[in-house]
């Protein structure tokens, strides 16, 4: 069989002044009609999106068999974390927010959400710790600057993946920004593979997304996290408002129920009988 798996959109996301060219978009036409043969011809199709999986489906009318194959996490490696924690309610406790990863200043930026707690310190007596890990430093230092944030700004630098998910795992909140760009469609498609990790590490999680993300209610299953739009001050104060508190409602059995099926074995497992779909019998 020929497979065919798309991880991304092909050819149709891009953002920014090269993206809306007559060169750009002369040269992807090409690459547009050469997708759809390669669709066209392949026996079996994987997605990594719902999203992409049926938009393909309908605007190609594909008839073969299709797989939403999505990203996940190696078992081995991350280790679900299903107890109960929750945060002690002291009037005087920081809030310590963690996002690690990488900036994409089109479709992946922390401006707003720096504006938003920017703003919210100020006008709220609760103190807010924000620290960053990844390669983007100087981009984040001049934006906690510019918002007058940098005095509750730490730098934890480029970590190493088993002192980033540590990490992870001693965050009050955990930030992640899914999408902030202007495709709304496309976005709510876009899953980083640091959900996975996010979700694995038994703290709550204030995604910066769509309002229709694709992982939204995985997300939102725990009760407490939230998938706020970007710029959207006044979820972003209720979330924070409801904090420390709403950890004693915190369901992460429920979430590590749900996250269960995007580990690699559970994944590798639907390819595996995926892939055999219509040779059992030559096997036998």
């Amino acid at each position: 069989d020929f497979v065919a798996d798309f991880r991304d959109w092909a050819y149709l996301y891009g953002e920014g002044f090269f993206n809306d060219s007559i060169i750009y978009k002369l040269y992807t036409k090409s690459l547009l009609k050469y997708t759809k043969s390669l669709l066209k011809r392949a026996d079996k199709v994987t997605f990594v999106s719902k999203i992409m999986l049926n938009y393909y489906k309908k605007k190609l009318n594909l008839r073969q068999p299709l797989l939403h194959l999505s990203n996940g996490f190696d078992n081995s490696k991350v280790v679900v974390d299903s107890g109960k924690i929750y945060c002690e309610n002291t009037e005087n406790r920081e809030i310590h927010i963690v996002y690690t990863g990488s900036i994409y200043y089109k479709n992946r930026n922390p401006e707003c959400f720096i504006q938003c707690i920017g703003k919210y310190t100020k006008l709220h007596n609760k103190k807010i710790v924000f620290l960053y890990a990844g390669k983007d430093i100087g981009i984040m230092e001049q934006l906690v600057e510019k918002y007058g944030i940098s005095s509750m700004f730490e730098n934890k630098g480029f970590l190493s993946h088993k002192d980033s998910l540590k990490l992870q795992r001693e965050a009050d909140i955990l930030l992640l920004l899914a999408y902030t760009g202007k495709d709304q469609n496309i976005g709510s498609s876009i899953i980083t593979g640091k959900l996975f990790e996010y979700l694995a590490s038994g703290r709550p999680i204030l995604v910066i997304g769509p309002e229709h993300w694709e992982m939204r209610e995985v997300v939102e299953a725990d009760g407490l996290s939230r998938v706020i739009s970007d710029g959207d001050y006044k979820e972003i104060e209720r979330f924070l408002d409801n904090f420390p508190e709403g950890m004693k409602e915190f369901n992460m059995k429920k979430r590590a129920e749900l996250l269960e099926k995007y580990g690699y074995r559970s994944l590798s497992e639907n390819l595996r009988d995926f892939l055999m779909e219509g040779h059992n019998e030559g096997l036998l």
